[in-house]
């Protein structure tokens, strides 16, 4: 089986039983334990009927966080001081400037332990907020459903991080 099979308050639940994942899918910080909650609940009735774990928990979340600071002139701030940026300009003869960052830990993007965090301007709003996707995955439920519960203040700690190094520049 591979869809979506439950879905509250924003939260989604996909699954896909070749793979054995488990995901939750967010768009928002709102109503995070409900989302473990209905998770949880569909872990213990797939392993009460059918006798299998999932590989790992996931939970992939697309969101806009709303700052202060223009996200694109964060970012244009940012690769203003990176020298093999500055190199690539002069030999295209051009203006590039990163569009966001990617940080990704563990092994390998299908490996049980794993997180992705994507941070981009979001350019079809106001322009000061960012378009921010995460994938949080983890074989071991305590530390996810701990791990989660956590991210939004470490998103926003990042974001803020982000942005104190463009007003040095």
């Amino acid at each position: 089986m591979v869809g979506y099979i439950a879905e509250k308050n924003r939260h989604l639940i996909y699954i896909d039983t070749d793979k054995q994942i488990l995901r939750v899918l967010s768009f928002d910080f709102v109503d995070i334990p409900i989302a473990l909650d209905m998770l949880k609940c569909i872990v213990n009735k797939i392993e009460e009927y059918y006798n299998v774990s999932p590989k790992f928990y996931e939970l992939a979340w697309e969101l806009s966080i709303e700052t202060e600071k223009i996200s694109l002139e964060t970012f244009r701030k940012i690769s203003s001081n990176i020298i093999f940026l500055k190199d690539i300009n002069n030999e295209l003869d051009s203006d590039f400037s990163f569009f966001g960052i990617r940080l990704f830990s563990g092994k390998y993007p299908n490996s049980p332990n794993w997180i992705d965090i994507r941070i981009e301007p979001n350019i079809s709003r106001n322009g000061k907020d960012y378009y921010v996707g995460v994938i949080y995955r983890d074989d071991n439920w305590d530390n996810f459903s701990k791990h989660v519960m956590r991210i939004p203040d470490k998103l926003i700690l990042l974001i803020s991080k982000i942005e104190l190094v463009a007003d040095k520049i």
